[in-house]
C-alpha cells in the first residue's frame, strides 16, 4: 500500500495530479481492507499473532489515520475550481472512497486494540492460573492449540532454513563463475551509471563497492528486455548442467528490492516489507538476522523460493541512524509519485539512483555489505 509517499496533510495539489491521487487512494483503500479482512480471521486465534506485528500495525494505521484529512481537503480544494464534466466526475466518484478509507482506517484500529491483549506475546507473560482461566473463558483457545501452532511454526521455519541453505550453497557456487563471463561493455556501462567509471577505468574504492557493481550489472544490463542472466542462460542452453539450468532459472527472476526489516524470526530468519513491492516477506539470512534491528532498510536483490526469499549477493543494510536510509525513503517517495508504474525499465532507474545514493554516501562502505 502507499503509506511510504503520503503527501503533507492539507498539502494542495494541482488538477495534473488527479490520476495519481486516484490510484494511491484505491490502492490504500483495497490493501487495508486486505488487511483487516486477515486480521478478522486472527480473531479466533490470536495467539498466532506477536507484540511486534501489532505494535506494526498500531504504528502504520495511526499514522495512516493522522492522513485522513489529506483526502478530504484534496477533493474539496479541487471542486472549488473551474472543472470540465470529465474532471468533476471523477473527483466525484472519489468522494464515497475517501470516505470509506477514513471509516475502515478506524475499525482497524479498534480491530487491533481488541486482539492486542491475546498474543502470544501476552500470553507467555501471564502466570498459570491467569492463562487457564483465560483458556476456560474462551472455547477456541487452548493449550494444545496453541502448543500445536507453535510446533508447526517451528517445523516449517527449520525445513525453510534447511531450504535456504541448500540454495544459498548453489548460488555461491555458480554466481562466481557467472562473474567472469559478464560483457567488458556492460561492465563499463553500468559503471558509469553508478559514476565509479572514469578515464576509460572501472573504479572502486572495495571489494564491497565492486560486488554491488557486479550484482547492479547482472540485473540491470537489459538487452532485448532481457538482463545478463537470462542472456546467458539463453545463449548457454545446450552447453549447462541440468544444476545450472536450474541456478540461473532462479537467478534470472531476480528483482530489486529495499526492504524494510519488521522483526528478527527463529532460524535465521527475517520479517521484511518490500517497499516497492508492497509485499511481506520472509528473508532467509543468518549473518544479516545476527545484527538486523526493526526498522532497518535492506537494499538488495532478491530471488524468490516457495515460501521465502533470499538474496543475490552484495545487499546493503542501512540502519536507523544511517543519514543515507532517509535519502532513500525520501527517493522513494519521490519516485513513485512521478512513476506510478513499476515496469522493468523504472525499475532498473530507481535501482541505479539509489545503489549510486548508497555508494556516494559510503553507505557500501560504512555497511560491509555481505557477499555471496
Amino acid at each position: 500500500m502507499y503509506t511510504i509517499y503520503y503527501m503533507h496533510p492539507f498539502q494542495t495539489h494541482p488538477l495534473s495530479f488527479l490520476t495519481t491521487f486516484s490510484v494511491m487512494l484505491h490502492e490504500l483503500l483495497e490493501n487495508t481492507k486486505i488487511q483487516y479482512n486477515n486480521m478478522l480471521e486472527a480473531k479466533t486465534k490470536p495467539h498466532v499473532l506477536d507484540d511486534r506485528l501489532i505494535e506494526r500495525l498500531t504504528k502504520v494505521y495511526s499514522e495512516q489515520q493522522e492522513q485522513e484529512g489529506f483526502w478530504m481537503h484534496q477533493l474539496d480544494e479541487w471542486q472549488k475550481q473551474t472543472l470540465n464534466d470529465n474532471q468533476r466526475k471523477k473527483i466525484h466518484d472519489l468522494i464515497e472512497p475517501a470516505r470509506r478509507i477514513n471509516a475502515l482506517n478506524q475499525q482497524m484500529l479498534d480491530l487491533i486494540d481488541e486482539l492486542a491483549p491475546h498474543t502470544l506475546t501476552k500470553l507467555l507473560q501471564k502466570d498459570p492460573l491467569e492463562s487457564g482461566l483465560d483458556f476456560l473463558s474462551r472455547a477456541d483457545f487452548d493449550v494444545e492449540t496453541v502448543e500445536k501452532d507453535m510446533h508447526e511454526t517451528s517445523e516449517r521455519m527449520k525445513y525453510m532454513r534447511d531450504e535456504y541453505v541448500k540454495t544459498r550453497a548453489l548460488l555461491g557456487t555458480y554466481i562466481p563463475r557467472l562473474l567472469p563471463q559478464l560483457p567488458r561493455g556492460a561492465l563499463e556501462a553500468s559503471a558509469q551509471k553508478l559514476k565509479l567509471y572514469e578515464n576509460g577505468k572501472v573504479l572502486a574504492q572495495s571489494m564491497h563497492e565492486v560486488f554491488v557493481h557486479l550484482d547492479y550489472c547482472l540485473f540491470h544490463s537489459i538487452k532485448n528486455g532481457k538482463n545478463l542472466v537470462e542472456q546467458h542462460l539463453e545463449t548457454h542452453i545446450t552447453t549447462l548442467s541440468n544444476e545450472e539450468k536450474s541456478v540461473y532459472g532462479i537467478l534470472k527472476n531476480a528483482f530489486f528490492a529495499v526492504l524494510r526489516i519488521d522483526s528478527v524470526l527463529i532460524e535465521g530468519g527475517i520479517a521484511a516489507f518490500d517497499l516497492i513491492r508492497e509485499e511481506y516477506y520472509i528473508l532467509f539470512d543468518e549473518s544479516l538476522a545476527r545484527t538486523a534491528q526493526p526498522g532497518m532498510l535492506l537494499v538488495c536483490h532478491l530471488v524468490k523460493q516457495s515460501d521465502f526469499v533470499l538474496t543475490t549477493g552484495a545487499s546493503i543494510p542501512l540502519s536507523q541512524r544511517h543519514e543515507t536510509r532517509e535519502k532513500v525513503l525520501n527517493n522513494l517517495k519521490t519516485f513513485f509519485v512521478l512513476h506510478p508504474t513499476k515496469d522493468q525499465r523504472t525499475i532498473t532507474k530507481l535501482a541505479t539512483e539509489i545503489f549510486k545514493m548508497c555508494i556516494w554516501d559510503d553507505a557500501v562502505l560504512a555497511t560491509k555489505p555481505h557477499m555471496t
